[in-house]
């Protein structure tokens, strides 16, 4: 698939990737939810949380497949490339 100012590299997703917010977000709430507000809980559980929740990243392999997978979409991203600019 090819556009005016760039190449697309990952033609097979060309619906939006909707794990990576999940991913994102779940170790500050829980790390939150079991610190106890205290500092250095958060801190530790933000790093174990992060830790548990890295494999959710893949699950955009699996989502791309699916044509509802546009509607819980919290941004939009591209993987392409920038053409030369013959000036």
């Amino acid at each position: 698939m090819k556009t005016a100012l760039f190449d697309i590299i990952c033609p097979r997703c060309k619906k939006k990737l909707d794990a990576s917010p999940v991913r994102f977000y779940s170790p500050n709430f829980f790390s939150i939810l079991c610190s106890f507000n205290n500092s250095s809980l958060y801190q530790l559980g933000r790093f174990v949380f992060s830790w548990l929740f890295a494999p959710l990243k893949y699950l955009d392999w699996i989502f791309c497949k699916y044509n509802t997978a546009a509607i819980s979409t919290s941004s939009v991203y591209l993987m392409g490339t920038k053409k030369a600019c013959l000036a």
